[in-house]
């Protein structure tokens, strides 16, 4: 996914285009659910990790985000899946 990113300090802007120029159709989908409370995981941040440490990407659940969340990743690798739990401070680790 290709994105347009407009910042501004002051009354200077700048535009910038970042391009995903990554040919992989590889993804992880992630649909975090609660079980005794926040059912739809508003907060929840979901991280995926290369099974280096290396943060490949994160996500937080916001109420108008559509679930699941989606994270590009290589189709050779494999990946921990982390999601934090903003009430409870719970958080559960998944493999992928």
């Amino acid at each position: 996914m290709d994105a347009i990113v407009y910042t501004q300090a002051g009354y200077v802007g700048q535009v910038r285009l970042l391009r995903n120029e990554i040919n992989n159709t590889n993804w992880i989908n992630v649909r975090p659910v609660g079980e005794t409370s926040n059912r739809d995981a508003i907060g929840a941040r979901v991280s995926i990790y290369s099974r280096a440490g290396v943060l490949v990407g994160f996500q937080e659940v916001a109420s108008q985000r559509p679930a699941p969340l989606h994270f590009a990743v290589d189709a050779n690798g494999r990946y921990d899946v982390v999601v934090e739990w903003p009430a409870s401070g719970l958080v559960d680790r998944m493999y992928a």
